[in-house]
């Protein structure tokens, strides 16, 4: 260490270590210099670049705002050294290969705090020309879809009743949708005057205004795409029973949606409460037999 031998002592965690303190380290002319990287204000344009290049780098690409605040700390900041550093920053190469895309907008209607006070609707496209409508509470996160075979405002609401309204009730507050031409009708305008409840859409273009229902959307339909690949259910069932799956498995505050909202989980066959010939999964007909393997493929797709 500056041009002399010191010793190597090995510590009590088996790491080498130098004593600081040894007489050798600290016999160093006071005259000796060392590379140190320093940023002097009035060092040469070219100089100041190099420099300033080589901070860039060394600190594994950071943006130049966190340089700047560096270099502030430092009292070794100018205008033109501002200048050169945002420069550097934005004509780096590997620093727009590994550019983060920008954040998309915070959505700023307010969140539901009870059951069924607002509901989230969409209709997603699972094939060419084939969607299912999904509709999922907010506080709950629990969720409710049917098959629908082409976008049109009465077939819209005339699900939205037999599978929510019917079931759970008429949302207190309201519900989100996208600004499609299906939920932005006189008709379903109308039915919420009818259920007197509001109805919001979201700007055009920007799903991610009504992120819940478009990210659960994706964890049905992957779940939905599973069981369609590993037996051969119809449409129909499989989305009964993947959303049956995702109410009963998905943990939202530590409970699945089925016990936020009904207190329990349904009853359905089960190795800890049950004994054969539930168990078995046998049967004599094609319709229960149907219902049995999307029940248990829906619950490993989900998984």
């Amino acid at each position: 260490m500056f041009g002399q031998l010191v010793d190597v002592n090995l510590t009590s965690s088996c790491h080498n270590g130098i004593n600081i303190k040894d007489k050798q380290c600290t016999n160093r002319n006071k005259n000796e210099s060392e590379e140190v990287l320093i940023i002097d204000t009035k060092l040469s344009f070219k100089k100041k670049k190099e420099i300033l290049l080589k901070l860039h780098k060394q600190f594994g690409h950071a943006s130049s705002d966190k340089l700047l605040s560096l270099l502030q700390s430092a009292g070794s900041v100018d205008s033109e050294t501002k200048t050169i550093l945002k420069d550097i920053c934005t004509k780096c190469l590997i620093c727009h290969k590994f550019k983060h895309p920008k954040a998309k907008p915070v959505v700023a209607f307010s969140h539901a705090n009870d059951f069924n006070q607002i509901v989230a609707m969409d209709l997603h496209e699972i094939d060419h020309n084939f969607y299912y409508l999904h509709v999922i509470d907010l506080f709950s996160r629990l969720s409710a879809a049917a098959i629908i075979r082409r976008k049109d405002s009465k077939v819209i609401v005339d699900k939205f009743m037999q599978i929510w309204v019917g079931v759970y009730g008429a949302p207190e507050v309201g519900v989100y949708t996208d600004n499609g031409g299906e939920f932005n009708s006189q008709i379903f305008r109308d039915m919420a005057e009818n259920l007197n409840m509001s109805v919001k859409t979201t700007a055009g273009y920007s799903p991610w205004s009504n992120g819940v229902v478009e990210r659960h959307n994706a964890t049905l339909t992957e779940t939905i795409n599973k069981m369609r690949e590993s037996s051969n259910l119809s449409w129909e069932t499989s989305v009964s029973w993947a959303v049956h799956a995702k109410n009963s498995l998905l943990n939202v505050y530590g409970y699945s949606p089925y016990q936020i909202v009904f207190g329990r989980n349904p009853n359905m066959p089960s190795s800890i409460v049950n004994k054969p010939p539930a168990l078995e999964g046998t049967t004599i007909s094609n319709v229960m037999g149907k219902h049995l393997v999307g029940l248990h493929e829906a619950r490993k797709a989900f998984i």
